[in-house]
């Protein structure tokens, strides 16, 4: 958030109105996922186990884990390369990366080491590919991105 120091105490002004419009859309993301989810266990006239994990599905985390850039994507916080790999594949489910999109992302880590990190989630089948055609999750390995993704947040 930027503060306006120079301004006299003006930008102070801003910096609060701010900080409470991130509580209030905050409130209305989860309140609108709290519905969604009531309203698909009402339709789908689910059990209370089931509701509950339909609505974990739909509360998936917020938190900014991968930031957009236009040529690349971002993995911000710091995990392993795999798990870096899993929140990044994750960001673009279902459709499927390209492993010069992977290393371009992944411009911090050598080479050698995304490579053989795609090759170690292709081998533990959380992900499908291959180095030609890119590569994308599986089901299971969505399902461990997403655990990685809840316990980030």
């Amino acid at each position: 958030m930027k503060v306006d120091v120079e301004s006299g105490g003006n930008g102070s002004t801003d910096f609060f109105s701010r900080w409470s419009s991130q509580y209030d859309l905050r409130f209305l993301v989860h309140s609108a996922q709290w519905i969604m989810a009531e309203l698909l266990r009402s339709v789908m006239g689910a059990k209370m186990e089931e509701a509950g994990k339909l609505i974990e599905f739909v509360q998936i985390p917020l938190s900014p884990l991968v930031e957009d850039f236009g040529s690349h994507r971002l993995v911000l916080p710091d995990v392993t390369i795999l798990e870096e790999i899993l929140l990044l594949l994750r960001a673009e489910y279902p459709k499927e990366i390209r492993v010069t999109e992977v290393e371009r992302s992944l411009s911090r880590r050598s080479r050698g080491s995304v490579k053989n990190a795609l090759h170690v989630l292709w081998e533990r089948k959380l992900s499908e590919g291959d180095l030609k055609n890119g590569y994308r999750l599986t089901q299971k390995g969505y399902a461990l991105a997403t655990e990685i993704a809840k316990n980030l947040s």
